[in-house]
């Protein structure tokens, strides 16, 4: 997520139908940002159990993309 050329990748991934799926945190020398492409699986977000408010919070920013 540190490199000057991210948000180009992710904007042009998230048009070709991938979706931003989670953070990993000081990994590999900084944040990474995991991005996941669902090839039409249904995700149902009642069924996911969440562990934090700031979980919550990034369920909800997939989910917007989801839709």
């Amino acid at each position: 997520m540190n490199e000057p050329f991210a948000a180009v990748i992710i904007r042009e991934l998230n048009r070709a139908g991938f979706l931003l799926s989670g953070i990993i945190p000081e990994l590999r020398n900084g944040d990474v940002l995991k991005m996941q492409y669902l090839n039409n699986v249904y995700v149902d977000p009642a069924k996911i159990v969440i562990a934090s408010q700031l979980a919550s919070e990034l369920l909800a920013e997939i989910m917007k993309d989801y839709q």
